[in-house]
């Protein structure tokens, strides 16, 4: 017995189905992590010269270069990490997964390099950067989570509240 249906099949890849989008190009405001990554990069540019005039009181102009160059590492590492997860989001979930996982590994070794690099050359105070670089990397991530929203409805920062005009 044979059944005629009107209407396109579900399981017919014919012209019942439409073909995916293309993956557009994502305006700054769908760039969620990236927006995160240069937030935190501005308030390591705000802490960096009160550390570095502070710590090179107390060690010297090694010390300075140290601080410079670990709050650099870390926030190269955050934006490395914003880009690279960004570019994985827009393709598929085991992409995204797979950058992740792998992608800190390698920032973790190339940052151990880094590392392993200074002090074997001794350009700077070794001790100052390694605490400088582990400072910086946990007491900005603190500081940046009351910046952060945690809500599918805002994600990213979180948004400004508006002043009221006119109080006094």
């Amino acid at each position: 017995m044979d059944t005629q249906r009107s209407g396109p099949d579900k399981w017919d890849k014919g012209d019942g189905m439409t073909a995916p989008a293309a993956p557009t190009t994502p305006t700054a405001n769908e760039r969620i992590e990236l927006t995160i990554a240069l937030d935190m990069a501005k308030r390591a540019a705000f802490v960096a010269p009160v550390l570095m005039v502070g710590v090179g009181i107390w060690r010297g102009w090694d010390a300075v270069a140290a601080v410079a160059l670990a709050i650099g590492v870390v926030v190269l590492n955050w934006i490395v990490a914003a880009v690279s997860l960004g570019w994985a989001a827009r393709h598929t979930p085991n992409m995204l997964l797979g950058v992740a996982l792998f992608g800190f590994i390698a920032r973790l070794a190339l940052i151990t390099g880094i590392g392993v690099g200074i002090k074997e050359l001794d350009i700077v105070d070794w001790p100052v950067f390694c605490g400088a670089l582990l400072l910086a990397y946990a007491g900005l991530l603190v500081w940046e989570l009351r910046y952060v929203s945690f809500s599918l409805a805002s994600p990213g920062l979180k948004p400004k509240r508006p002043t009221k005009v006119g109080a006094s």
